[in-house]
C-alpha cells in the first residue's frame, strides 16, 4: 500500500477537510494521489472538486435477518434471541422475535444458530463508495453514511479496504478523516503511516488534541505533523499547544477572514494568493520528505 496521510483534528471544524483538499492540491502536481473523504458522516471534499468525473459508485451492506413467521418455533424456541452477542433481537408473547436494526452488526449469528432454517438473510444499505476522477494526478473516493444510519464503523473499514485496492496505483493516499477519537478513527489510524493533526488556538481544541494523541499512541505511533490553523487568534494558547502535544513538525496558518469566504465559496486557499499556495508547498514538502518519495 502507498504511504497513508491520516488527516485527523479531534473536535469538528478545525479545518481539516480545508487542510485535506488544499495539500492534495499542492502534491498531485508532482504525484498521482488518492484523496479518500472517510468522514462519511459529513463529506464534502467533492465541494472543491466539483468538475470531477464520477467513474463509478458501490453500496455498503450488511446482513440483515429475515425471519420466517410459518418456521419459526417462537412458542418454544429462543435461541436466536439467546445468542445474539448485539441483543438485536427481541422476545415477543405469541410472535416471531423482532429485530431492532440499529442494534444489529450484520454478524449472522442468528441465522447459523437457527434450528428450524426460519431466517434467511436480507440486506441492508448502510451506505455508498464514490470515486471519480479530478485530472489524470487526483483521484477521489468518497465514503458517505445512509442517513439515519449508525455504522459508522462499517462504512469506514468498507472504505479503507477499498483504498488499500487501489492505492497501489498511487504515490500517497491521503486520508480525510471524521471528528472525534472513535473506532472509526482508530480503524484509520491503524493503516496510516504518517499523521497530520489538525487544531486551532481554544482550549476545546487543545482537550480533544490530548486525547487524539492518546488515541495515535494505541495505534501504534506515527510521525506527527502539528497544523495550527487560525493562528495568531490566541498566541499564548498556540504556544501552550506546541509545547504538549509532541510533534515532528509544525505549521501554522494565520487567522484570516478571507479563508472564511474562499472556502465556504468551494474555492482552494491554494489559489487565493501566493502566501497560501507557499504554506502547503512546505507542508507538501514536509509530508514527502516523511514518505520517503522521490522529488
Amino acid at each position: 500500500m502507498s504511504p497513508v496521510i491520516a488527516i485527523a483534528g479531534g473536535k469538528g471544524g478545525t479545518g481539516k477537510t480545508t487542510i485535506a483538499v488544499n495539500l492534495a492540491d499542492a502534491l498531485h502536481r508532482r504525484y498521482r494521489l488518492l484523496l479518500v473523504d472517510a468522514d462519511c458522516s459529513n463529506p464534502c471534499t467533492r465541494t472543491f472538486f466539483s468538475a470531477a468525473k464520477a467513474l463509478w459508485q458501490k453500496e455498503i451492506t450488511l446482513f440483515k435477518p429475515q425471519i420466517l413467521e410459518e418456521r419459526c418455533h417462537y412458542k418454544a424456541c429462543k435461541r436466536c434471541v439467546e445468542l445474539c452477542p448485539e441483543h438485536a433481537l427481541l422476545a415477543q408473547p405469541n410472535k416471531p422475535p423482532a429485530l431492532i436494526e440499529d442494534l444489529c452488526n450484520g454478524c449472522s449469528v442468528c441465522q447459523i444458530v437457527c434450528n428450524y432454517g426460519a431466517i434467511t438473510e436480507a440486506q441492508q444499505v448502510v451506505g455508498h463508495l464514490y470515486f471519480s476522477e479530478v485530472d489524470g494526478n487526483l483521484h477521489l473516493l468518497v465514503s458517505e453514511l445512509t442517513p439515519g444510519s449508525r455504522k459508522n464503523p462499517v462504512v469506514v473499514h468498507h472504505c479503507m479496504v477499498e483504498a488499500e485496492r487501489l492505492s497501489d496505483h498511487y504515490d500517497l493516499t491521503l486520508v480525510d478523516c471524521p471528528a472525534g477519537t472513535g473506532i472509526d478513527l482508530y480503524l484509520i489510524l491503524r493503516y496510516a503511516t504518517t499523521a497530520i493533526l489538525v487544531t486551532e488556538p481554544t482550549l476545546l481544541a487543545l482537550s480533544d488534541l490530548k486525547k487524539l494523541s492518546q488515541l495515535l499512541l494505541m495505534a501504534g505511533g506515527k510521525p506527527t505533523i502539528l497544523v495550527v490553523n487560525k493562528s495568531g487568534i490566541n498566541p499564548n494558547l498556540e504556544k501552550q499547544i506546541v509545547s504538549e502535544i509532541e510533534a515532528h513538525y509544525v505549521v501554522k496558518i494565520p487567522y484570516d477572514h478571507r479563508i472564511f469566504r474562499q472556502v465556504s465559496s468551494g474555492r482552494l486557499l491554494t489559489h487565493l494568493n501566493s502566501k497560501y499556495a507557499q504554506i502547503f508547498d512546505k507542508l507538501a514538502e514536509i509530508v514527502v520528505q516523511l514518505a520517503h518519495l522521490r522529488c
